[in-house]
């Protein structure tokens, strides 16, 4: 598969999870309080993502979804 096609995969693929991850953002905005269950959704599609990245070779992406990974750790 070329390089092309393999980014224009991953694009879709945060196209797919970024509303995932906004609405989770916005949950935990308007709250003001702890969800776990916002925290986890997000963490979850961060995760994807990350995995996406890391298979086509995308590194920058990889590192910037791992430092998205660590940040829900410190919101849970």
């Amino acid at each position: 598969m070329a390089d092309d096609e393999l980014r224009k995969m991953l694009a879709s693929e945060a196209d797919r999870r970024a509303p995932a991850v906004k609405s989770a953002l916005n949950r935990l905005e308007e709250s003001g309080e702890p969800d776990q269950g916002a925290v986890e959704a997000m963490r979850t599609e961060v995760h994807g993502l990350k995995g996406a990245a890391m298979v086509i070779g995308e590194e920058q992406l990889d590192i910037g979804a791992q430092r998205g990974q660590r940040r829900t750790q410190l919101v849970a």
